[in-house]
């Protein structure tokens, strides 16, 4: 299993780099996660790891966002109403916005299930660009930290663990021949002596 698991890193590795920026756009935290665990155990740079993840998280999130200002137009006057997206709705979304835009964005981001309809509504609400940006980042910095040392420390453990795994493995084995080997001689001595 340990020589699958060193095939596995070894195919990443090579390739991770290619892969890391895309993956951060697609599947953010869950990535910056694989990340850390590989930073911990010596494949990347920390600060590598990141600063990609920043970038490419403030690329998906621009992505959101045009996706609420600029389809706001076309799509949601269109198709809106098909879920539940009226224009009361979009009036209470931007002065929701227009009111407490920090609080909403950071939080937003902070809130894992519902990223992606924030950010989404703080382009329908045509929040200013450098207000967005500035806010996002705010927010960014600390999430995509503290996810990538979650998972180097899961990776460190996992480091340690497995050193102590081998042993356990091997202790358990002999214990279990032994036990094998008691059990079979009492059993040829019952028969002998008995």
């Amino acid at each position: 299993m340990v020589h699958h698991l060193n095939s596995s890193l070894d195919l990443i590795t090579d390739t991770y780099y290619f892969i890391l920026f895309p993956l951060l756009i697609i599947e953010g935290p869950v990535v910056m996660i694989a990340a850390g665990f590989l930073v911990s155990l010596g494949y990347y740079g920390l600060w590598d790891v990141y600063l990609a993840a920043i970038t490419a998280s403030l690329c998906g999130d621009f992505i959101h966002y045009s996706v609420g200002r600029w389809g706001r137009t076309g799509i949601l006057d269109r198709w809106g109403h098909l879920i539940r997206i009226t224009p009361k709705t979009i009036a209470r979304v931007e002065d929701h916005f227009r009111r407490h835009p920090g609080k909403t964005l950071v939080a937003g981001k902070w809130s894992f299930a519902f990223t992606g309809v924030v950010l989404v509504a703080a382009g329908i609400s045509r929040m200013p660009l450098r207000r967005f940006f500035f806010y996002n980042l705010l927010g960014e910095l600390p999430k995509s930290l503290l996810l990538i040392l979650t998972g180097y420390y899961l990776g460190d453990a996992y480091a340690k663990g497995s050193k102590y795994l081998s042993y356990s493995v091997t202790v358990i084995f002999l214990i279990g021949v032994v036990a094998l080997g008691f059990f079979y001689l009492s059993r040829y001595l019952r028969r002998r002596l008995g």
